[in-house]
């Protein structure tokens, strides 16, 4: 009984450990139903059956034991371990049975109810039970109507479900065929037939009048994670693949002593990832939102995906723009052992990325996944670069204000008419020789984080005022100091960061903040330059630091392919945070002595603790 308190990787998991038996045990056109019985649209038995070879008497008085199986230690074949069948059937259900023949009418029983035994009591299960059609439960005669007149068959059931993900039927199956679709793509696209089926009592206490839910219920269709071949799924929103192969020839073989290993990578196509140019986010489409539930490396043993992940091999997960990218791996189980599988097949943790640093050349798993993730870093690091240079937005661009044309201006240049700018089309700043905007790249709260007021038309707050005095001489070639000494900024002329320095001014405000990479200190959050006479307050983010990676650029790209508004209240949330903190330290250094000290040496300490607790992520 403590068996069914252990982790699980949930409904999914245990209905794909018996439909991996059914698969393993059958032909390449079995039929598998997966069959949800519910009343008042809440589940109340899980039946899952098949018409596959059927169970032995051997093998059939022992299955519901965990470590019985007959394939331990198999180097072929998607079943292993032998717990897979008791460990599924006691995870979501406390009364459970197992229906088998392997001639036509002599069916076998075994079952299992929790009730029966004690905590502490030791299982010891009844033999099988030979047993006639009507002997079965109305509900399997009229479920399994079609299958019990076959020759050979399988039925597993799981009655009064009490762990199931999801109460529904109609939500469980709609989760369910978006995974398992992905995870059997191979045995689907080979002609194995899986259905979800959902069936309706009428009566609470009867199952005389089950019917079956046409409308919800679903066939699982072959679909690719890759993208490199067409599915119900991509249908509609595109015509044919939607992903180009990365590799010359698809697959890439690598093997290490005995182990073999196929690699496939794809990267979508340019309209796919930009349907209309810069205009257009390819993220926001079905398409898009498609390719973002199915990020990453799909980990393939046995022509059956094992897990889908990043491994460690993209270290900024963050980045939504690795949708675009896809690669798979597959293996067999003779690699089981070296890649660390465990026991119901949902993960391997040897499989991860290994750089050099942390190669042991002593260590068979290790060494293997080091060279093993030259080939998938390489491709996943290439991948990326093609993917940034198809002209994502940046941060800076605006539309054109000609007349009529909706294009971004990126660099100077509107995307869609070409028109090429002197100055800003948002804020009039002077660009710079590259086309950028100096001015662009900072971001300014949409309150007074010190009134906690909405600025006037003019951009100012009405409690603060406007800025009246420009910059003093003494006071620009500071900040000129500070700014120069990041690579943004480094090449920047004289007259463009007057041009900066003139913006300062007329926008109004007096609270700046940029993000930019800290190339001396990538453990500094954050540095805060204030200007007590002018109450000016600038605070420059680091973009080499973790927090922005994993955090700040994963709301900002979101924001900018999405535009959602969640993600304005978080990136705005983030932006006073920072400033208020600056501001206190403005405060404090006018004062000085040790209070200022202790808050400068806590940012930097926090900044560096930050850095230190993502760096495991």
């Amino acid at each position: 009984m403590a068996m069914k308190r252990l982790a699980t990787n949930g409904t999914l998991g245990a209905i794909g450990e018996i439909v991996d038996n059914s698969l393993q045990y059958s032909s390449t056109d079995v039929n598998i139903e997966v069959a949800f019985v519910q009343s008042d649209e809440r589940i109340e038995h899980l039946i899952i059956s098949d018409n596959g070879y059927g169970i032995s008497n051997e093998i059939i008085d022992k299955c519901l034991w965990f470590g019985a199986g007959e394939n331990f230690g198999a180097k072929k074949g998607i079943g292993k371990f032998g717990i897979g069948l008791p460990f599924a059937c006691c995870s979501q259900s406390a009364y459970y049975e197992v229906i088998s023949w392997q001639n036509k009418g002599q069916y076998k029983r075994v079952y299992r109810r929790h009730a029966d035994w004690g905590m502490n009591d030791l299982i010891d299960d009844a033999p099988h039970e030979l047993v006639s059609k009507t002997d079965l439960s109305e509900m399997i005669q009229i479920v399994c109507k079609q299958l019990l007149i076959k020759d050979t068959g399988t039925i597993v059931v799981w009655n009064d479900c009490d762990n199931l993900d999801y109460k529904k039927g109609k939500t469980l199956v709609s989760h369910l065929e978006r995974d398992l679709s992905r995870l059997y793509r191979f045995y689907i696209d080979n002609g194995a037939n899986i259905a979800l089926n959902i069936y309706n009592k009428s009566s609470k206490d009867s199952f005389a009048r089950l019917r079956l839910d046409d409308e919800n219920s679903r066939k699982l269709q072959f679909f690719d994670p890759l993208f490199l071949r067409e599915s119900p799924l991509t249908t509609g929103h595109f015509s044919g693949p939607t992903s180009d192969p990365w590799f010359e020839g698809v697959t890439r073989t690598f093997e290490f002593k005995e182990h073999k290993f196929e690699i496939t990578a794809s990267l979508a196509k340019e309209e796919v990832q930009k349907p209309e140019g810069n205009k257009s986010r390819g993220g926001k489409t079905p398409l898009g939102k498609l390719y973002e539930r199915n990020m990453y490396i799909s980990l393939v043993r046995a022509n059956r995906e094992l897990r889908m992940s990043h491994f460690g091999f993209f270290e900024s997960q963050s980045d939504p723009r690795a949708r675009w990218w896809k690669v798979e791996v597959k293996f067999e189980p003779i690699s089981d052992e070296i890649l660390g599988v465990n026991s119901n097949k949902t993960d391997a943790s040897h499989f991860k990325y290994i750089d050099k640093k942390h190669r042991d050349p002593e260590n068979d798993s290790n060494e293997l996944m080091y060279n093993l993730g030259l080939e998938v870093k390489g491709a996943i690091s290439e991948m990326m670069l093609l993917i940034k240079e198809r002209g994502k937005v940046k941060p800076g661009g605006v539309r054109c204000t000609k007349a009529g044309c909706s294009g971004l201006v990126v660099e100077g240049t509107c995307d869609s008419c070409s028109m090429v700018y002197e100055n800003c089309p948002k804020c009039s700043t002077l660009l710079n020789s590259d086309g950028s905007c100096n001015s662009c790249l900072w971001i300014t709260p949409r309150i007074c984080p010190v009134h906690r007021a909405e600025y006037t038309k003019d951009g100012y707050c009405p409690s603060c005022g406007p800025v009246k005095e420009d910059l003093t001489s003494e006071e620009k070639e500071d900040i000129k100091s500070i700014l120069r000494s990041y690579p943004r900024f480094e090449k920047a002329t004289d007259e463009e960061l007057e041009a900066l320095f003139k913006w300062f001014v007329s926008s109004g405000k007096r609270h700046f903040l940029l993000f930019a990479e800290n190339p001396v200190d990538d453990s500094q959050l954050f540095l805060p330059k204030s200007l007590p006479k002018k109450s000016f307050n600038l605070v420059i983010v680091n973009t080499s630091h973790n927090f922005y990676k994993n955090i700040i650029y994963k709301v900002q790209q979101a924001l900018l392919e999405q535009g959602e508004t969640e993600m304005q209240s978080a990136l705005d949330a983030i932006i006073m945070l920072f400033i208020s903190w600056s501001k206190l330290e403005l405060n404090l250094s006018v004062e000085g002595g040790v209070e200022y000290h202790a808050v400068k040496d806590f940012r930097s300490d926090i900044g560096r603790e930050v850095q230190r607790i993502l760096d495991r992520y």
